[in-house]
C-alpha cells in the first residue's frame, strides 16, 4: 500500500467521491499533507509510537553536555524524550543510568564539573536541538546507549509505499478520514467515528507501559515481602 492508497481510501469513507472515482491530484497532496499533520500529532503521545529507537554515542572525557540533532555531537534525529539509558566502558561492561525527568532535579545535582563514570542523564528536548547533560562528567572513554522516543517518520510523497505494524493500517484509514472531512465540509458517519476511535485505543492498549509500583526504605518491610498490611494504619 501506498500512501496515495491510503488518502483514497479515507476520502471515500467520507463519501467525498464515489466508487471508481479518482481523487484529482490536489486532492491526494492535501490529504498527503494532513496525514504527515496527523503523524506529527501521534508522535507526542507514547502509545502510539510503536517502538524506541536503541542508539548508542561514544563520549568525549571532559565534555558534560551534548547536542541531540543530525550533525549535532549525537549525529542523529532529535528525539522527544529518552525513556532509558546505561554506558559501557572499555572493558565492555555496561553500567546503568539514571534519566532524570526533569531540569529542576538535574539543577540541585552539586559538583556538576565532578569527572567520573556518568550514571545521571537529563534530557532537555530544546527546539531544534536536544541537549544531553551527564552527571558525572566522562573521566575516561565510554559508549552511552540509549532507548529514545523519536517523531514517528514523516511521509515524503503520495507514492512512498507505507510498512505499519499491525493495527496501524486501519487505524491511520479511519482517523484520517476524519481529519480531511471538514475541509470537505462534511461530517463523518457514526460507524467511521466509532472504527477510527476503536482501532486507536487498540493501539494505545498495546503501546501502554507497564506502571511498576516503587517503594521507598522508609516504608514498611511487610510491603516488598509480599505480606499483608493495613493502608489505614500502617501495620
Amino acid at each position: 500500500m501506498t500512501a496515495s492508497d491510503l488518502i483514497k481510501a479515507s476520502i471515500r469513507l467520507i463519501g467525498a467521491y464515489g466508487p471508481g472515482e479518482t481523487p484529482p491530484a490536489e486532492d491526494i497532496e492535501d490529504g498527503l499533507q494532513a496525514l504527515n499533520m496527523m503523524l506529527d500529532s501521534w508522535s507526542l503521545d507514547r502509545t502510539f509510537v510503536w517502538a524506541l529507537t536503541r542508539e548508542n554515542f561514544p563520549l568525549t572525557v571532559g565534555q558534560a553536555s551534548y547536542t541531540w540533532v543530525s550533525g549535532g555531537n549525537f549525529n542523529s534525529a532529535r528525539p522527544l524524550k529518552v525513556e532509558g539509558a546505561y554506558v559501557r566502558n572499555s572493558d565492555g561492561n555496561d553500567y546503568l543510568v539514571e534519566v532524570y525527568p526533569d531540569m529542576a532535579k538535574y539543577n540541585r545535582l552539586t559538583g556538576k564539573t565532578t569527572q567520573g563514570r556518568p550514571y545521571i542523564l537529563f534530557y532537555d528536548p530544546q527546539f531544534s536541538s536536544g541537549k544531553v547533560y551527564l552527571y558525572y562528567v566522562p573521566d575516561k572513554t565510554y559508549t552511552l546507549y540509549t532507548d529514545a522516543w523519536k517523531p514517528v517518520t514523516q511521509i515524503a510523497a503520495s507514492t512512498t509505499a507505507l510498512s505499519f505494524p499491525p493495527g496501524y493500517e486501519r487505524a491511520l484509514k479511519y482517523n484520517l478520514a476524519i481529519e480531511i472531512a471538514p475541509e470537505y465540509g462534511v461530517s463523518v458517519r457514526d460507524e467511521v467515528a466509532y472504527i477510527a476511535k476503536e482501532s486507536k485505543k487498540k493501539i494505545d492498549n498495546l503501546n501502554a507501559p507497564v506502571i511498576v509500583a516503587r517503594f521507598d526504605s522508609e516504608i514498611p518491610a511487610s510491603v516488598s515481602t509480599g505480606q499483608s498490611m493495613n493502608i489505614t494504619t500502617g501495620e
